[in-house]
């Protein structure tokens, strides 16, 4: 048997709170079958010494806590491996703009981009390039921040213009995309620890709102459907693009990518979260459920991939103990 340290943290403080209960249940599930656990609280300063001596960390966070692979990159240095993905995953994943071009290289379909790099001093003038080559409306969104933060659409050049003058004013990068009107789905995708991916059933976010934004993702009501009803042939493509996406990434574990199905009935794939929140009440678990997949029995498939060396490629878990149950 292992000790696991399960690490909690979020920076909205009704998440961290639901974060909290959802720890006691994941803590629940691994004491079951015979393994010890101790909670220690990401960006705390005694953080590291709370995971000294660990066999294995699960990352049971939420928001930008672990996005940028910081975490990650302190456990690959204490040696102690874990769930979910690595650095390098995680730092391909929250860049946006180059996660989509590694992602359309495989083959998915991505929405047209303009990145920063070709916007930086462009003024008015790059704004209506940018406009000329994505159209209007046009959705701007920063390349590297996660929970949907900063996004806001431009209907005209003048509002394009602005909006990328703000951002720049702040010294935040971002890239502008068209604004599709559809619906915002998302799939999520679980690997077993022979490194087989599986795709979840969609799920379909009905927030009431133009765009799941980020006051969307933290608002209350917000519906979850799921399975969602889209056309089966939507559905079977999103599936094989969400893997995909995971794979050309890296990510390991687990992961979930989110779409925009326009009503054409073409599904864009729009970025990937690495590490996706393990709430009972969030998307990922909300998606296993519909598969049959109970949240204990989630929670120890997701502790198994932490256990094995993924199927690309050797990972910090590669020396980790066996934390088979006890018969």
């Amino acid at each position: 048997m292992a000790e696991i340290g399960i690490i909690v943290g979020g920076e909205q403080p009704g998440r961290r709170a639901a974060l909290a209960r959802s720890a006691a249940v994941t803590a629940d599930a691994f004491r079951a079958v015979g393994h010890t656990v101790r909670v220690v609280e990401a960006g705390d300063p005694r953080t590291v010494d709370g995971l000294r001596g660990v066999d294995v960390a699960f990352l049971g966070l939420a928001d930008d806590y672990a996005e940028h692979g910081t975490l990650q990159g302190v456990l690959d240095a204490l040696g102690i491996p874990y769930t979910g993905s690595g650095v390098t995953a995680s730092v391909r994943s929250v860049h946006k703009p180059s996660a989509k071009e590694r992602v359309a290289a495989a083959g998915v379909d991505v929405l047209a981009q303009v990145r920063g790099t070709e916007l930086d001093g462009a003024g008015p003038d790059g704004a209506r390039r940018a406009a000329d080559r994505v159209g209007l409306p046009a959705i701007v969104k920063p390349e590297a921040e996660g929970c949907s933060a900063g996004i806001s659409v431009a209907r005209t050049h003048e509002e394009l213009a602005d909006t990328l003058a703000r951002h720049r004013a702040v010294g935040r990068r971002v890239f502008v995309e068209p604004f599709v009107v559809g619906r915002s789905v998302t799939v999520g995708v679980l690997q077993d620890a022979d490194g087989t991916c599986a795709a979840l059933p969609v799920l379909e976010i009905d927030s009431g709102r133009e765009f799941f934004d980020h006051d969307a993702k933290h608002a209350l009501g917000v519906a979850r459907r799921c399975p969602a009803d889209v056309p089966a042939g939507a559905a079977d493509r999103m599936a094989r693009a969400a893997v995909t996406a995971h794979r050309a990434l890296g990510c390991r574990g687990y992961s979930r990518s989110d779409f925009v199905l326009a009503p054409d009935g073409r599904a864009y794939w729009l970025e990937v979260n690495a590490l996706p929140a393990l709430l009972e009440t969030a998307s990922f678990a909300t998606a296993a459920g519909a598969a049959g997949v109970a949240y204990g029995e989630l929670m120890l498939r997701v502790l198994s991939t932490a256990t094995h060396p993924s199927a690309y490629g050797p990972g910090p878990s590669s020396n980790a103990p066996s934390l088979e149950a006890a018969p």
